[in-house]
């Protein structure tokens, strides 16, 4: 994340300091063309975040290990403690702003003109849907979105994602669809990777994120919202989701 962004877990952005990302890069040992395979304990969330933030500068070989820590835990390999050290290389990096993001004043002209072919999804875990960071932003989501917790992207029980059939007969089931450009926004920026991520692999052409998230757009008493007034299913899943 970019410590000095105006927004909690936006990306470094190439004015604010250029070299940031590559030093950082260089410090773990991380040097392009390197096959990197990213996990975290919370199912991958923060992990999917780091392979976008690789892919947006440059880096082509990122992935994340299905399951995170605890399918590695659940297979009996073995872990370690302690800290561990990375043989630092170079600072190198491809590019900066590989990726496609979108702003709020181009978020703002697709929710009020509409769009056939561009879909906005709100991948707010249920849980985030009641945030209201202590009062000072209000619930609901931006006007037209179509919802898609990350929840729904798990097998049940587990942080293992579910097989992408059943991840793509969920899109499909909610109007999304791999022509369409579709714009990503959480509660923070940080909150789009992993659904950016299994779009991506879907074969998902145009994937934006709108890094400022639900938590900029909602600070505007001027911006337009949409009040959720329907009842939230459990882990935001529709009645047509595979079990």
């Amino acid at each position: 994340m970019d410590p000095h962004a105006r927004v909690y877990g936006e990306r470094y952005f190439s004015t604010t300091d250029p070299g940031a990302l590559a030093t950082w890069f260089a410090s773990l040992g991380v040097h392009p063309g390197d096959t990197v395979v990213a996990y975290d304990n919370e199912g991958n969330r923060h992990a999917a975040r780091l392979v976008w933030q690789l892919a947006n500068a440059g880096f082509d070989n990122a992935v994340i290990l299905d399951g995170g820590l605890s399918a590695w835990k659940g297979t009996g390999f073995e872990t370690e403690s302690g800290d561990s050290q990375a043989l630092a290389t170079e600072p190198e990096i491809n590019g900066h702003g590989e990726m496609p993001v979108i702003d709020t004043e181009e978020l703002l002209r697709i929710v009020e003109q509409g769009d056939d072919t561009s879909v906005v999804v709100d991948v707010r875990a249920t849980d985030a849907l009641g945030d209201t960071l202590n009062g000072t932003i209000p619930m609901g989501r931006i006007p037209g979105s179509v919802w898609v917790s990350v929840d729904v992207l798990y097998q049940s029980g587990t942080d293992l994602l579910r097989w992408p059939d059943e991840i793509a007969s969920m899109m499909d089931d909610r109007g999304i669809d791999p022509g369409d450009m579709v714009v990503l926004y959480g509660r923070f920026g940080i909150n789009t990777g992993l659904t950016w991520l299994v779009l991506d692999a879907l074969g998902y052409a145009d994937v934006r994120i709108y890094d400022q998230g639900w938590a900029t757009w909602a600070s505007d008493p001027d911006r337009p919202i949409e009040y959720i007034t329907e009842t939230i299913p459990p882990n935001g899943a529709s009645s047509s989701d595979p079990s």
